[in-house]
């Protein structure tokens, strides 16, 4: 009796930590990013269901020696609306945004960056996130990016006012 009753432990706990792995989301990281006021690096990561589609999109903030400074994660399925990546001042500095995307082929990713601080200009710079099987890409005018870095928008005497621009590689 006491034989079968371990046999039968052991088989569900067996049965449920193959279960969990199975259901843990991985993580795929889609872009390194760094802009030219700090040597911070930020990553850019997805994590996804068994399935592969995305449920998180997440930033780990890293410092030069490679330590995590802070890590953000935010729900997917709030692009549509917008999510506020950064905000300076109480003021939307970095915002993305998709209209049309799905967990499951991804869409269209529209980064709104504060461009004048002064005037309040805004500008945006347009990325697609497309799923090749179970692997996620991130592409610019068709190139698949590993890199994005934030350009500084800047005015003597007043320094810093804003982004310029986003380049990527």
């Amino acid at each position: 009796m006491l034989k079968s009753n371990l046999i039968l432990l052991f088989s569900l706990a067996l049965f449920a930590m193959i279960t969990i792995t199975h259901a843990e989301a991985s993580i795929q990281n889609l872009a390194s990013i760094t802009n030219d006021e700090d040597t911070d690096i930020i990553k850019l990561q997805i994590l996804t269901d068994e399935n592969e589609d995305i449920t998180h999109l997440k930033l780990i903030f890293k410092s030069k020696n490679n330590k995590v400074k802070d890590v953000d994660k935010y729900q997917a399925h709030k692009a549509a609306a917008g999510i506020v990546l950064y905000n300076l001042e109480n003021r939307d500095v970095v915002k993305l945004e998709s209209k049309n995307f799905s967990s499951h082929q991804g869409g269209e990713i529209k980064l709104d960056f504060l461009y004048n601080g002064i005037t309040g200009s805004r500008e945006y710079k347009y990325l697609d996130l497309s799923r090749d099987g179970d692997v996620w890409k991130l592409t610019d005018g068709g190139k698949e990016i590993k890199k994005m870095h934030f350009v500084s928008n800047k005015k003597a005497v007043v320094g810093t006012i804003g982004i310029k621009k986003i380049e990527t590689k």
